[in-house]
């Protein structure tokens, strides 16, 4: 009963590969359901044997396609956009469906979110949809805020690299970078003290 699936994207090849090994715990549950008529040749394999086999996995993405273009794809535009956002990712991908897919169709359906971390640890929950998102969607405003990212060259992002190795855990630093590029509303760091504290700004709205 889940109608959109959101998970967490370090690139989002992964993440069809993710929902091909869902379709495929599906079929072992179920082997003979008309839906996996195309995949018989893989009812006898071992669960084991599953993992490291790139023909089983090809052939689930292949048949899965249709159901991840509808409940998955919608959720990946940041993710196609910006790429590996670590702890944001799911959040992330929560902002895409709610700006990709229209109230009307959101509307009591069931979200369900999918996120890990390095294999260490995983979580699943799902929610429904109750309320109107189309308030949340106009204010994240995402494909736009996409659009009008800054472009800069290679050498100018090696030099904002750069300085970020050079100030990694520094004590009594307040960074010295214009502030002027920085959308209304965006926190930035003011000040980190002696004791690793941080002060935080915000760029006005008005």
């Amino acid at each position: 009963d889940i109608d959109y699936m959101v998970f967490h994207s370090p690139y989002t090849k992964q993440v069809a590969k993710g929902f091909a090994r869902m379709a495929y715990n599906d079929f072992l549950r179920s082997p003979d359901a008309e839906a996996f008529a195309e995949v018989q040749q893989f009812k006898d394999a071992a669960r084991e044997e599953s993992y490291g086999n790139k023909v089983l996995e090809k052939a689930f993405i292949s048949l899965s396609k249709a159901d991840f273009a509808k409940k998955t794809d919608p959720s990946l535009l940041a993710a196609r956009n910006i790429g590996n956002m670590y702890t944001g990712s799911v959040f992330f991908g929560i902002a895409s469906l709610l700006t990709q897919v229209p109230f009307a169709e959101l509307n009591g359906k069931r979200i369900a979110v999918f996120s890990y971390g390095s294999g260490c640890a995983a979580s699943t929950y799902s929610f429904r949809v109750r309320g109107d998102t189309s308030k949340i969607a106009q204010t994240l405003d995402l494909a736009k805020r996409l659009e009008n990212r800054i472009k800069v060259s290679p050498a100018e992002f090696e030099k904002v690299m750069e300085l970020r190795e050079k100030t990694h855990n520094a004590q009594d630093y307040e960074p010295a970078g214009s502030i002027d590029q920085m959308i209304p509303g965006t926190y930035y760091l003011q000040k980190i003290d002696s004791m690793w504290r941080r002060a935080y700004g915000r760029i006005p709205f008005n």
